[in-house]
């Protein structure tokens, strides 16, 4: 098991509103309760040009946004029958919590949080070896797993102590892990428990789509405005604040929402390249980076936070391009357009708390 740690501290996240009015929330499972509250644009911020996501025919998609090299929001219409891709999507997830993954594989997480939480973490991941020992036997693969990572943090719970590390200070954690970790958490972290209120997210970042479902259609923009060449598609799941911060792609990204609600921020490759700049000149030179991709350096430090500071803060551009994606909803993001995203709103389901997830295809 590998395990990379590293401190950073966090500065408080803006109030951010965008100019969705109050609408309708698709058909979903009974579970899910979609966000309806009124949102407005910041006086910064410029809505994204949108289209409804069931009466765009794949001509002008690939006219107006895929050639043109133009972002297009894709509104899920709750009068119409919703895509195939989102129906699709939502009973993997579903499915996902009832039963587990298809097949047992590790999966990517990120977990953001202070000391306390990192120890709570770390007892939960103990206390869940106990009762699957109990229940399965020693032997268990989860049960190994879960006493592999509690071993591995409290080595570094241990190392921070000694290293005097702030107990408040946000700590970003990355690791492999099953699914079965995601669910048990979503059962198990709640406000009210002293410990939990320390972690800020567990994100299970860029994950393979194909681990949530062989059944996934490909949504039609996807396979029919380019070469129908998928170059990779992904699932992320989270707990908490997601975030994402300021990259870009090196592929066409048609990124959709499934559970929850995603505020993104986008600009062109050119004001993208210079507002990256921009936050680079924030901090010392032997912190700055040259990376496009994102990547852990941006995950942490003084990095995380100058693109934060830049791209959500105060230091954010006037007009920079901003909306927020409901359940149903699409976005294209064109080759080479910065962006990032965040997790907005609190949502409650009986499976999970605060749930985030979303997926995306990357093609030409």
């Amino acid at each position: 098991m590998i395990l990379r740690w590293t401190t950073f501290a966090l500065r408080s996240r803006p109030n951010l509103t965008s100019n969705l009015t109050s609408r309708t929330p698709p058909r979903c499972l009974s579970f899910i309760v979609t966000d309806t509250k009124t949102r407005t644009h910041s006086t910064k911020t410029l809505p994204i040009p949108e289209a409804t996501l069931t009466e765009t025919d794949i001509e002008s998609f690939k006219r107006d946004a895929f050639d043109a090299q133009k972002p297009l929001v894709l509104r899920q219409d709750s009068k119409k029958p919703r895509s195939s891709a989102f129906d699709a999507g939502i009973r993997a997830v579903d499915r996902a919590f009832q039963t587990g993954l298809p097949v047992p594989v590790d999966l990517p997480y990120e977990l953001v949080a202070d000391r306390d939480g990192v120890r709570w973490f770390a007892t939960f991941c103990k206390e869940m070896l106990e009762k699957r020992s109990q229940n399965f036997g020693s032997g268990d693969r989860l049960s190994q797993r879960a006493h592999e990572l509690n071993v591995e943090i409290s080595k570094h719970l241990r190392r921070w102590t000694e290293m005097d590390i702030p107990s408040r200070q946000k700590l970003l954690m990355r690791f492999m892990f099953g699914f079965e970790l995601f669910g048990e958490l979503s059962r198990n972290l709640h406000e009210d428990h002293e410990g939990a209120r320390g972690i800020e997210s567990i994100y299970i970042a860029q994950a393979d789509l194909g681990h949530l479902s062989k059944d996934l259609p490909v949504p039609p923009y996807v396979e029919q405005a380019g070469k129908g060449d998928v170059y990779k598609s992904s699932i992320w799941m989270g707990l908490g604040s997601t975030y994402t911060p300021w990259h870009r792609d090196p592929n066409p990204n048609y990124f959709l929402q499934l559970v929850g609600s995603k505020d993104v921020r986008i600009l062109p490759p050119k004001r993208g390249q210079g507002l990256f700049n921009q936050a680079m000149a924030m901090i010392p030179v032997n912190e700055q980076s040259s990376s496009r991709i994102r990547g852990e350096e941006m995950m942490q430090g003084a990095q995380r936070d100058a693109l934060t500071e830049t791209v959500w803060g105060k230091e954010a551009p006037e007009g920079i391009l901003s909306t927020v994606l409901q359940p149903g909803d699409a976005l294209f993001i064109p080759q080479g357009w910065w962006h990032s995203l965040k997790g907005v709103g609190e949502e409650s389901y009986p499976f999970w708390r605060h749930a985030n997830v979303s997926c995306n295809w990357w093609f030409r």
